[in-house]
């Protein structure tokens, strides 16, 4: 019997349903007053119709168990016959497969050829006498199970979660192919080549033919443990393969199951312990009797190393917003020779106490040998900090931020002035802080009383805040005297700060998860280092050919000797004025000053090294040296443990043993990660559940953005036309001068003059302020039109200018008191 069917679309002739199926399938049209049922016969694929006796002649509840269902008609409407697509013909092949991952392969892509979706039905390879065999159905094939036996002949409806809105794709399709392995490989043979389903659309809208290979997976692994992001991993596999289906969640799910398998049923605390030790890091952690995590420390191999190197200047700093626990980082970075920064150490702690402080640089100081302890600690003015590094690094001088003094200055005293008396106290306060001695000091100091008597508030604030505590901290009178290396800032620490959030990019993180892109930063850092190094020992800047570096070249890093150089460019200035040298450059940075570079220069004989400071001919890592007594002495405290743990009662050998084990084997800690801490702030305000409405709440929750510091709240009061520091941070970046028509504003500069002289002022121009105004002036000038369009040819004539006569010019900034390197 055949029943004819519609035509399919995409082979373009009628299609004749094939009635052969794996198992019995049922159809039932509804008749008035009866109902038929069809059997598809299972070995001879023959189909018969059973008609069924009416339902008036059916003894009640009597009904057909025969196959999966037999439903009865309950209306005289007959129900439609099923449109089939019959794809036998595409799915028909003599060939032979070596393989059975071959044959599954021609399966897949056949099916995705043609846009349906070809999965393992059933696999039997181990079955005694019986060749291995496989079957392949549509992925729309069977039927939902809305229940489970739990028993025979018991039935219970499975509970399911009503959290989120569920369905299924199965349709029953009758799709049906049998693949079988022969003597000479697996043959594939068509059971039923047809569908009840038009073929997809999209595949992309199905799971199944999105899932990665093992290429796929592999490749994605390596770049997601490199910090590529979903998107840019996504993005790359559709690259490779443009028939590729995979969507952003199959990305996501394979990262998922990758970080699972990787930590092996660990606990996130046992993982990261692990991890340490694996990659050698230095770590230490502290714990609460509960074993949560308080306080927690670790540093990166390479951090010995560099330290050894380069000790001399440590900045330190504390960030927020990195980590779920709400724990502040304290992070601390060193500085080398070619001036880039590399992290020393990162330590979470649970307050910003001394006592944290304190273990935290006591276990800073154990990594560091007793001749390389750091001489300066830069920090911002953290109380807690400065007593802790007070009492662990008594002999190093601790300088404070003069880029947080000057916005602490900004935050406290501005409101005070209008905008011109403003600028006029804020260059005064900075003369102060850059004075180059203490006569200079009290004279600047005592001018800044003189000329802003009628502000007493703000001079008591920078007089009892800064200057009677801290002036040996920040004022270059007294820093002008250390050997700081120009790091008078924490910057620094900011500038790693950046980084890392960048990296994390949600403050949402866990410890394990922290660490893993911590460790990918610095393993980019260190090679940053070691490039930089190696291309100072190779590579000699022309600058630097004279006979004055020639005994500095390969051995001085290009930082040191640009620092030399500029200070040789003022020995005529100082012999000719007979101006005294301040020495600042041998006292900040181990140099020469331009004293000591006159007599070679004079003499055009080269400058010995002895008058350079080791800190700038460091262009290696020093490695640290074996110590044979450790293993003597290891040995003797595992005596002495073992004669202690064989002495101890059962309770404290357990104990003991298990502290032992933690030590040797990290994954087995029973260190548990630390609860998250409540917000104890109170219900939000008004004010802040309008914010909330406009801003996304979750993304604000979870951003690393700092808050706005005091100094810009002060600044967005001032000016109301300006958004708070944050929101002006979170619009995209751009460059400062790229303005747009409508943002470039001209000045009306007539008003600028005093009203009794603008009668006899004959003509004025104004020039627009986009950051070139100097050169459009001029151009305005010295054209007859006033063309000030031609700005960019008159800064090209002076710098030829200044590059053809460069000695002359050179002679006339040293006079002045001013120098520069020109490059």
């Amino acid at each position: 019997m055949e029943t004819s069917i519609a035509s399919s679309p995409s082979i373009g002739k009628e299609e004749v349903f094939n009635p052969t199926y794996e198992s019995n399938v049922h159809f039932d049209w509804g008749f008035e007053g009866c109902a038929m049922e069809m059997e598809v016969d299972k070995e001879e694929g023959a189909m018969d119709n059973v008609v069924s006796e009416p339902r008036s002649q059916q003894q009640e509840g009597d009904t057909s168990t025969f196959g999966s269902y037999v439903g009865h008609a309950t209306n005289p409407t007959p129900t439609p016959t099923p449109t089939l697509y019959d794809y036998t013909e595409h799915f028909t092949t003599d060939k032979v497969f070596s393989s059975e991952k071959e044959l599954v392969e021609w399966t897949r892509c056949t099916g995705k050829r043609y846009g349906f979706v070809i999965i393992i039905k059933a696999s039997e390879k181990f079955i005694k006498n019986r060749k291995p065999r496989m079957r392949f159905s549509c992925e729309r094939s069977g039927k939902y199970r809305k229940f489970v036996k739990k028993s025979l002949g018991e039935e219970v409806a499975v509970k399911k979660r009503a959290t989120r809105s569920t369905g299924t794709k199965k349709i029953e399709c009758p799709f049906l192919l049998k693949g079988v392995k022969g003597n000479d490989g697996w043959t594939v043979s068509v059971h039923n080549g047809t569908h009840n389903h038009p073929p997809a659309v999209y595949l992309e809208g199905h799971s199944y033919p999105g899932r990665l290979s093992a290429d796929q997976t592999a490749m994605l692994v390596d770049l997601s443990v490199s910090m590529v992001k979903p998107k840019q991993i996504l993005s790359q596999l559709k690259g490779n393969d443009p028939s590729n289906v995979t969507t952003i969640k199959h990305v996501y799910n394979a990262r998922h199951k990758y970080r699972v398998i990787e930590k092996a049923g660990r606990t996130q605390m046992q993982h990261l312990m692990a991890q340490l030790q694996h990659f050698s890091y230095v770590n230490w952690d502290r714990s609460d009797k509960d074993r949560n995590v308080t306080d927690l420390f670790w540093a990166p191999p390479c951090a010995g190393e560099m330290l050894r190197a380069f000790p001399r200047v440590l900045m330190m700093d504390c960030t927020y917003k990195t980590n779920r626990y709400r724990f502040p980082l304290l992070q601390i970075v060193g500085v080398t020779c070619t001036e880039l920064t590399f992290n020393v150490a990162f330590a979470f702690i649970e307050c910003e106490k001394e006592e944290n402080y304190t273990w935290v640089l006591e276990k800073l100081k154990g990594m560091m040998d007793a001749d390389t302890l750091p001489v300066v600690i830069v920090t911002d003015r953290e109380l807690a900090l400065m007593n802790a590094i007070r009492s662990v690094f008594p002999h190093a001088t601790n300088l404070l931020c003069r880029f947080h003094i000057s916005k602490n200055v900004l935050a406290k005293c501005r409101k005070m002035f209008d905008d011109k008396t403003w600028e006029e106290f804020s260059c005064s306060w900075g003369l102060v802080v850059l004075s180059a001695s203490v006569t200079q000091y009290e004279e600047r100091l005592r001018a800044l009383k003189r000329d802003f008597q009628m502000f007493p508030t703000a001079l008591d604030y920078v007089e009892k805040n800064w200057l009677i505590p801290y002036k040996e901290r920040f004022v270059g009178a007294w820093t002008d005297k250390v050997m700081h290396f120009g790091n008078l800032t924490s910057n620094r620490a900011e500038s790693a700060h950046a980084a890392l959030k960048h990296q994390l990019e949600h403050s949402q993180c866990n410890f394990d998860n922290i660490w893993e892109k911590m460790h990918r930063l610095i393993q980019l850092q260190e090679t940053e280092v070691k490039v930089s190094l190696e291309k100072n020992l190779t590579s000699v800047p022309h600058e630097f050919r004279s006979p004055l570096f020639e005994m500095l070249r390969g051995v001085v890093s290009k930082n040191g000797m640009t620092h030399v150089l500029a200070a040789s460019r003022q020995v005529e200035w100082i012999v000719e004025s007979n101006h005294a040298c301040e020495c600042a450059l041998r006292y900040t940075h181990g140099l020469p000053c331009a004293h000591e570079i006159a007599p070679y220069k004079t003499k055009n004989i080269p400058l010995p090294l002895e008058l350079i400071h080791d800190h700038w001919n460091r262009l290696s890592l020093v490695p640290a040296q074996n110590d044979a007594s450790l293993g003597e002495t290891m040995k003797a405290k595992f005596q002495i443990f073992y004669d202690r743990f064989v002495s101890e009662k059962p309770d404290v050998q357990r104990h003991m043993f298990k502290k032992f084990d933690e030590t040797i084997n990290p994954d087995c800690t029973t260190l548990v990660e630390p609860q998250e801490k409540a917000k104890t702030r109170g219900r939000m305000s008004t004010k802040e559940k309008n914010a909330a409405k406009v801003q996304n709440a979750t993304k604000v929750k979870n951003s690393t953005r700092r808050d706005p510091s005091e100094f810009e709240h002060v600044l967005a009061s001032l000016e109301p036309s300006l958004e708070t520091a944050k929101a002006v941070k979170e619009k995209p970046r751009r460059n400062p001068r790229a303005k747009t028509a409508a943002q470039v504003l001209t000045c009306h500069f007539i008003d600028q003059f005093p009203e009794p002289i603008r009668p006899y002022i004959e003509s004025v121009k104004d020039i627009e302020s986009d950051g070139n105004c100097g050169f459009r002036a001029i151009s305005a000038f010295m054209n007859e039109d006033c063309n000030e369009h031609e700005w960019k040819q008159v800064r090209m004539d002076l710098l030829r200018e200044l590059d053809a006569n460069f000695d002359l010019y050179e002679r006339v900034a040293l006079r002045s008191g001013r120098a520069w390197v020109w490059e």
